[in-house]
């Protein structure tokens, strides 16, 4: 959510949506990592923002990397790592969606046990 508000377009009020679902069984298959004999949750961030380029959607999860000048936007390029960090240790996936200057869309997805 702090990144939604970050990044968010300096004339536009910012717009920040949360929503939950069950993933279908069939849906889990499409994702090598996660095991189809359990039960996942998606939780999806979107905003209005400023998005990206689909080609740094990989990028946005590396330690470091930053798609902004500093000058432009504060942060240290930890904060996607570590939540990847996080939700892969929790068994889960973490992928974003997003089109420049259109927002973005943060899909998590974590098993309901541990």
């Amino acid at each position: 959510m702090s990144n939604a508000l970050k990044f968010s377009e300096n004339d536009v009020s910012p717009i920040i949506s949360i929503t939950s679902r069950v993933l279908p069984a069939e849906e889990i298959k499409k994702y090598p990592a996660l095991n189809v004999n359990v039960s996942y949750t998606e939780i999806i961030f979107g905003d209005n923002g400023i998005g990206f380029d689909k080609e740094f959607a990989e990028k946005i999860f590396l330690i470091f990397q930053r798609l902004n000048a500093r000058e432009h936007f504060e942060g240290t390029g930890i904060g996607l790592a570590l939540c990847k960090r996080i939700i892969t240790s929790h068994h889960g996936e973490i992928y974003a969606e997003a089109k420049e200057g259109e927002g973005a869309r943060f899909h998590i997805i974590l098993p309901y046990h541990q």
